[in-house]
């Protein structure tokens, strides 16, 4: 019993360091996309540079009548033009990704394929969104299954947590 609970947590530790390696990973954006261009303040320092040369990247639009998107760097900033996308879909504020090849007069033609909208309240959403889902998902685990101390692990309920609730008893452990 002894060994078992031994081999137990140290499975435990090692799935939470694999966890948190992959977590790690995740965050710093391995493995890397393949490079499509230079970065907002690469572009806004050397335009010229890059004229001819395929961009992807994402910016706030500033006039949505001439499709002028501006892409706000770290130090710089740059006011681009998007030439091949669907007009009525803009808006000014709106948040667009892009990619297309960048000409002489700092416009950008793009690919309506390869042209996104998201609106500022979007990823909020997607966020609230999840942590509900998650929630969800923790209490239907919770209301089937319980943690079995002496054991180390999960064991499933003999009546559903929320029928022994119901009927007045407490939690079972």
């Amino acid at each position: 019993m002894t060994d078992e609970r031994v081999f137990r947590s140290i499975v435990f530790v090692v799935l939470l360091g694999a966890l948190t390696m992959l977590f790690v990973l995740g965050g710093t954006g391995w493995p890397a996309a393949p490079d499509v261009g230079p970065d907002i303040d690469e572009l806004a320092e050397d335009p010229e540079g890059y004229i001819g040369e395929e961009i992807e990247t994402t910016g706030t639009v500033v006039n949505a009548e001439e499709a002028l998107v501006e892409l706000k760097g770290e130090e710089e900033s740059l006011v681009l033009e998007l030439e091949g996308i669907p007009t009525e879909e803009l808006e000014e504020g709106l948040d667009v990704s892009f990619a297309g090849e960048l000409t002489e007069d700092l416009t950008v033609i793009v690919e309506p394929h390869r042209f996104a909208t998201r609106e500022p309240w979007e990823t909020a959403y997607m966020f609230i969104i999840s942590g509900i889902g998650g929630l969800i998902a923790v209490a239907v685990g919770l209301n089937f299954w319980r943690f079995d101390r002496h054991e180390l692990g999960f064991t499933p309920r003999e009546q559903p947590l929320h029928q022994h609730l119901m009927h007045g008893g407490g939690m079972d452990g």
